[in-house]
């Protein structure tokens, strides 16, 4: 799904900015303590050396350690990916792009699951296996702009866990996939 502007995120840019700092800053103390050689005193050249070993260890943590993306997000993450080639969680996008993306999705689902959107009861439905992560797509989305039984009853029936088993767990799958069971 492309055509979209994805709005900056003020966090991720402040946690960009801040790892870029402390590489500078890292880099330039070091540069400083290999090109110079006349300190004023050694407490001063000691200090730049722990300065430049601090900033240099902040900046590969955070680069490391903000990395981890919890398995229910990544299983979500996969299911979205299948449904509609778009990966980015739903409650993390503005309301008018998540309307954008819907509206997309119910191009794609024409008029098969035009129930949802006269809250049908989908509990005796028995949908095929591959189609559950575009319908699991368009209950997400659904319930995130407004309530909607159907897709309500659909996320109750068909929970992200149970989508991943039936759609992902196909042992062809299984080495590709970075996140084990559970």
């Amino acid at each position: 799904m492309q055509g979209f502007e994805l709005p900056l995120v003020g966090k991720s840019a402040r946690i960009g900015l801040g790892r870029t700092l402390c590489l500078v800053i890292g880099i330039l103390l070091t540069l400083l303590c290999l090109t110079y050689d006349d300190f004023p005193n050694s407490t001063l050249k000691i200090i730049a050396i722990i300065g430049a070993f601090l900033f240099m260890a902040i900046t590969i943590y955070s680069w490391t350690s903000g990395q981890v993306i919890p398995r229910q997000e990544q299983r979500t993450r996969l299911i979205l990916e299948k449904g509609i080639g778009y990966n980015m969680l739903p409650s993390k996008l503005p309301r008018d792009t998540r309307i954008i993306i819907l509206q997309s999705i119910l191009k794609k689902v024409d008029n098969k699951y035009s129930s949802f959107l006269l809250d049908a009861d989908i509990t005796s439905i028995d949908f095929d296996k591959n189609e559950l992560p575009l319908v699991y797509s368009l209950s997400t989305y659904m319930t995130l702009i407004k309530e909607n039984k159907a897709a309500s009853d659909f996320l109750e029936k068909y929970p992200v866990k149970k989508i991943y088993e039936l759609c992902f767990n196909a042992v062809k799958l299984r080495p590709f996939l970075s996140f084990g069971e559970g």
